[in-house]
């Protein structure tokens, strides 16, 4: 899962993973916050009851970082 999100992803790829990640019943996805410039919501794996935070800040047009 980190993998999905530890290098910069465009707009489509982050979309697509929390997506997957969202479909995936050993995931629950809770979003926190959404703005044009900042998402972070919190992964919770259904299995163990781990938290997983993820932010991701845009950093140009189209390309977001993460920070988990």
């Amino acid at each position: 899962m980190v993998d999905l999100f530890n290098h910069p992803l465009a707009e489509g790829e982050m979309r697509r993973a929390l997506r997957a990640l969202a479909a995936d019943v050993t995931w629950s996805l809770v979003p926190e916050e959404e703005s044009a410039d900042r998402l972070t919501c919190v992964l919770v794996h259904q299995p163990s009851g781990n938290r997983v935070d993820v932010a991701q800040e845009r950093s140009l047009v189209g390309i977001w970082n993460s920070r988990i």
